[in-house]
Order: C-alpha cells, then structure tokens, then sequence
C-alpha cells in the first residue's frame, strides 16, 4: 500500500522584489533550490541555538560516509534522500510569470554613484488582474511524516514574519505573506525532539549563525509625516531628499547609513568592528553585512541582525553594538527617521536588558536555558 503523504498549501504573496537567479545568474523564474536554501539556512541557525552540530553543506565530504546531522537529515545529503518535496505553482498549475521591477529606483548617493539602476533589479509574482507586485502563487509542500510537516510549517512561518526567502537579502529582497497562517500553524513545541528528527550531536563552535544572536525588528514608518513634511524632511537635520515621499523604498538603504554612521562614532566600536558588522566592500577582506533591512512593504520595514556573542577584536561588546542600533532606531516619538520601532526582539534569557519592547513575560518560572530558548522560538512566531 502506497501511503499519501501529508501536504502543506499555502497562498504566497511577495511584498517585497524576489531573487532566485538561475545559473546564468538571471532571474526568469522562482527557482524552488533557491528556497530550499533559506529554510536550510535558517532551520540550521535554529538548531546551532539548541547547541547541535550541524555540518557546512558546502565543504566536501567523504563520499563513503554519510553526515548524521539534522539538517542534513531533512534537507538532505548523500546518503540520504530529502524528507518532503516541494512544488510552486500558479493558479492554474502553470509556473507563475514575473515582473521585472525597473519602475523603482533603489539608489542612495553614498552606495549606489556608479550602479546601474536598471540592472539587476528584483521581482515581484505578476497579478494577471492588475499586472503589478502582490500577485499569488500556490507553494505546495509534501512531507514525509508528521515531525518533518511540523519541522516545515514552523520554518514557513518563521520565514514569513522574519526570514523571507531566496538571495540578496541585503538589497531588501525576499519578504512574502502567507494567507492561511492558522492552517500553516506547526504543533507547539514542547521539546527539541519536537523540531529535531533524531538525537543530535552537541556542538560549541560558534562560528555560524546562531539564532540566539539575532535580533529582529519593525520600524513602521509615519507615512502621513513623510507625505506631509517632504519640503521640511530635506531641509531638516534629517537630510532626507524630497522624493523619498516618492518611493518609501529610499529608507531602506537610509536606515543601513544611519546605523554605519551610529557605530562609526559610538566609542568603543572600532572600524574592524563596524565592517565585522556592517559589511565591508574594499581591499582583500571583503565582508558581507549582518545586518538585513528589508524593502518598505505596508508602509514598514523588517530589521534582523546577527551579531556574535564572541569575536576575535579587542573591547568587542555585543551589548554595546545592539544598544547602538537600538538607540539608532529610536523609540516611540524621538527617532531621527520619520517613524518609530514596533517590535523589538532578541534572546536574552537572564533579562539583563531593558531593549525587549514586549512586557509580557515569556519565560516560565524556573525554566531552564533550553526551555527558555523553545519557549523564545515559539514567540517568534505568534
């Protein structure tokens, strides 16, 4: 008897350009590998914070051993077959059609003098009725037993409200909606065989992203301001060009200036440490950002950061640097951006700081680090 597995559908609507470029690097459609790889990315950040090992899937590896970590267990490796299937579909079961984004400008003096505006901009799924961005798609999702469906549908969710997918993630890129959230709703999760497949192997190398040094945040920006106040805005300490009240997406690129200049003059964060964070493009040592600000999308912006407990630099604090993009952010009614910080979010089991904007507690009295961190897991994505 063949048994039909368990399927997850869900409704995908971008709110921000998609980039899942082929081998030519061209995007003529969404790639499903280039998805594939954003849940692996993040679910192995997910179990680097329950302390498991999980292997680089881009070193080579003896062909006559197969790797045993969980990642490798779902996603898939040699020796072991993937755990669930994947397909994207339109509507009408053909693959969607895209939009070539080149109506917006995503320039910003200080990065973008010698880009070509044209090029390389991202996409959007084309809506049939009104030929513009927020078009749908179905994803379709086939796992192989209920702990890999629960393992999927909290990586969905995870990825709509903070993770977003395919590449160029520092471009603003990759953040979707979903429309059936209840039915996409994992089981909760009680324990770490609950979103592990098999007894992992503990591991204390911190050298890839752990979820317990992210941070997340939305900044919603006062639209009615910006609109309003363009002249003033220009002319202000704020230094914000009239035609930003023309395309929102300006602030994104703003927002990562501000946070440069805001850990440039903070004492105590040296210029290695600001490219360790922020990204840095010259010489030999060129470094990609931990910082990832999304395109502006329902007037907002999603803000996620990874930043190291532990770096080899000398006064290197993780506290501080967080302080600085806390404070970079501003709170409710003094922010330097015309808007203010709805959410943020970041581990912090011992309640040490006073940045979680949420009262509620989230940990159960007595719990330990591990509980702490399923619990912490299960917040984020209510």
């Amino acid at each position: 008897m063949i048994t039909i597995p368990n399927k997850i559908e869900v409704t995908i609507t971008t709110q921000t350009p998609i980039w899942t470029g082929n081998y030519d690097r061209k995007m003529d459609g969404v790639k499903e590998t280039g998805v594939m790889g954003s849940l692996r990315w993040w679910y192995e950040a997910i179990l680097r914070g329950f302390g498991c090992y999980v292997c680089d899937p881009t070193e080579k590896k003896d062909k006559d051993k197969r790797c045993n970590c969980p990642a490798c267990q779902v996603f898939g490796c040699t020796g072991w077959a993937r755990q669930f299937r994947m397909r994207w579909y339109e509507d009408e079961g053909e693959k969607f059609k895209l939009q070539n984004d080149n109506d917006r400008d995503y320039r910003h003096d200080k990065y973008f003098k010698n880009q070509n505006p044209k090029k390389d901009k991202g996409y959007y799924i084309l809506s049939r009725e009104t030929k513009k961005e927020g078009g749908k798609c179905k994803a379709v999702f086939y796992p192989q037993n209920k702990k890999i469906e629960n393992i999927l549908k909290y990586l969905i969710l995870f990825l709509q409200k903070w993770g977003g997918f395919g590449a160029r993630p520092q471009f603003g890129y990759g953040i979707f909606g979903i429309e059936e959230k209840d039915s996409c709703k994992p089981i909760v999760i009680n324990d770490i065989n609950d979103i592990v497949p098999k007894p992992a192997n503990s591991s204390s190398e911190n050298i890839y992203p752990d979820l317990r040094d992210f941070f997340f945040c939305e900044f919603q920006l006062d639209s009615k301001k910006i609109l309003a106040d363009k002249e003033t805005l220009s002319r202000s300490t704020t230094k914000l060009p009239c035609n930003c009240s023309e395309d929102f997406n300006y602030f994104t690129i703003e927002t990562k200036y501000r946070i440069r200049e805001a850990l440039r003059s903070t004492k105590g964060i040296s210029d290695a440490i600001r490219h360790f964070i922020c990204g840095e493009v010259h010489g030999n040592d060129k470094t990609s950002s931990k910082i990832f600000i999304s395109r502006v999308y329902d007037d907002k912006m999603l803000i996620r950061g990874y930043i190291p407990k532990e770096a080899s630099f000398n006064n290197y604090s993780r506290d501080a640097i967080l302080q600085c993009i806390y404070v970079t952010l501003g709170s409710s009614g003094s922010s330097s951006l015309p808007g203010t910080k709805t959410k943020w979010i970041e581990f912090d089991p011992d309640k040490i700081n006073t940045r979680n904007m949420d009262t509620k507690p989230i940990y159960k009295p007595g719990a330990t680090l591990k509980e702490k961190y399923i619990e912490w897991l299960q917040y984020l994505i209510q």
